[in-house]
């Protein structure tokens, strides 16, 4: 299977992280995974890009200030916490990752683990 969004991320970080717990796989390994865009990405590179482009027009007029500048980097990076935090709220709301799989997504965990 394969699905992607822009950076990886986002919802489709958290749907490959909610496959992989269905699956079974290990919270420390989907964590892994989460994280390995960073990897992927070369988000320094876009980030400098960003940078050239958004502080000055053809005119050399400034667009964003650097503190802008600096928090578009987020979208092209990945952070542990954001994970665990997303984990965290699940388990918190919903009692586990497991109960909200099978509970409010009503997906049978073994018929997937047995597909795949």
């Amino acid at each position: 299977m394969a699905f992607h969004c822009t950076a990886g991320k986002n919802r489709t970080g958290i749907l490959a992280a909610l496959f992989l717990f269905g699956l079974g796989v290990s919270k420390e390994d989907i964590i892994a995974d989460y994280m390995e865009s960073n990897h992927r990405i070369n988000a320094k590179e876009i980030s400098q890009k960003m940078d050239e482009f958004l502080k000055a027009d053809a005119s050399g007029h400034q667009l964003c200030d650097e503190r802008t500048v600096q928090k578009l980097g987020m979208f092209f990076e990945m952070r542990r916490s954001w994970i665990e935090a997303f984990i965290e709220g699940t388990n918190e709301c919903f009692g586990s990752i497991e109960s909200y799989l099978q509970d409010e997504i009503m997906l049978d965990t073994e018929a997937l683990r047995y597909i795949y």
